[in-house]
């Protein structure tokens, strides 16, 4: 990847995870599903599915509560 693109791609990362830690949090999951979707339909509903997962572990780890998969990384 180009440097630009390796950027662009974290910048959007980053928003994203911000953003799961939010009230914007459903929009989020939903774009995010559906830009995943335009790319690889197969795999949206387990990209949503994980996202809510990631929502609940940074919540938790928010209010210092560990989840199992949290504590195996």
């Amino acid at each position: 990847m180009d440097a630009e693109l390796v950027a662009l791609t974290s910048s959007a990362a980053t928003t994203v995870v911000g953003l799961l830690a939010t009230d914007a949090w459903e929009q989020t999951k939903l774009a995010v599903a559906r830009l995943w979707g335009l790319s690889r339909p197969e795999q949206a509903e387990t990209v949503e599915a994980e996202l809510v997962e990631t929502r609940a572990e940074l919540l938790a780890f928010r209010r210092g509560t560990v989840t199992r998969r949290a504590r195996r990384t």
